[in-house]
């Protein structure tokens, strides 16, 4: 019970904070090239029944090199259940960002992207450390900072994988 009462207290910061977030980019326009920040909020779970939430956080900075090609470097936490670690540890991630819009988003109101992200990862408690794998598939909005996107996670730690599947929320500025 006390388990799911902090896991509950997790969910409700994460949903807190993007809320602000989306409130304070509610009037910025669309970049279309030079420096880009993405952060994103997410949740997601095993491939097994009955396990645990996963709640995470990331921050992605980078380049747009035009509207349809970002490339950045990210730094994230995942607050892991004991299947990542020892106890109640985070799992914080440094890995390298791609992310394609399919299509134009100055021509199209609502237009799909794919992102990818590959690094490596480490564990607060226990000390692990191993291979980072992101891969979401998601949409924007014409002049809004917005996306949301299903994503899935490969983590692997000291000889052991786990694949997770979730959804995320996403702001640029």
């Amino acid at each position: 019970m006390k388990e799911i009462n902090k896991l509950r207290m997790k969910v409700a910061i994460l949903f807190v904070l993007t809320v602000f977030t989306f409130s304070s980019f509610a009037q910025e326009a669309v970049k279309t090239k030079n420096y880009q920040g993405i952060v994103e909020f997410g949740g997601s779970t095993f491939f097994q029944s009955g396990t645990p939430f996963v709640c995470s956080a990331d921050f992605i900075n980078g380049f747009k090199f035009t509207p349809t090609f970002f490339m950045g470097l990210g730094v994230g936490i995942r607050f892991a259940p004991d299947e990542l670690g020892n106890g109640d540890s985070q799992v914080i991630p440094l890995y390298g960002c791609v992310r394609i819009n399919l299509l134009n988003e100055q021509r199209n109101k609502v237009y799909p992207y794919i992102q990818s992200g590959l690094g490596v990862m480490f564990v607060t408690r226990g000390g692990g450390r191993g291979a980072f794998f992101h891969q979401s598939f998601g949409i924007g909005f014409k002049n809004s900072p917005v996306s949301i996107g299903l994503c899935g996670e490969l983590i692997s730690i000291d000889y052991s994988s786990v694949m997770m599947i979730g959804l995320n929320l996403g702001f640029s500025f």
